[in-house]
């Protein structure tokens, strides 16, 4: 999982990066083929979205990994 921009429920990306990898997610700073999600909120790196696109990885906004872990606002 890589997690990029900015988040409104999360106080940093750091908080997000813990409850995900408490919920078993190993965590990367850099898209590559190996990543399976991206989580983008808002100001994302164009870079990292391009490369996600590219090599066909599920990309998630802050809406849906709240859904996914059953967060609510």
């Amino acid at each position: 999982v890589v997690i990029t921009g900015i988040f409104f429920f999360f106080f940093d990306r750091n908080e997000l990066a813990k409850i995900l990898y408490d919920s078993g997610a190993d965590i990367d700073m850099v898209v590559s083929q190996k990543t399976n999600y991206l989580i983008s909120g808002k100001d994302s790196g164009w870079k990292k979205l391009e490369k996600a696109k590219e090599f066909g990885i599920m990309i998630f906004n802050e809406d849906e990994i709240l859904k996914i872990l059953g967060i609510k606002k």
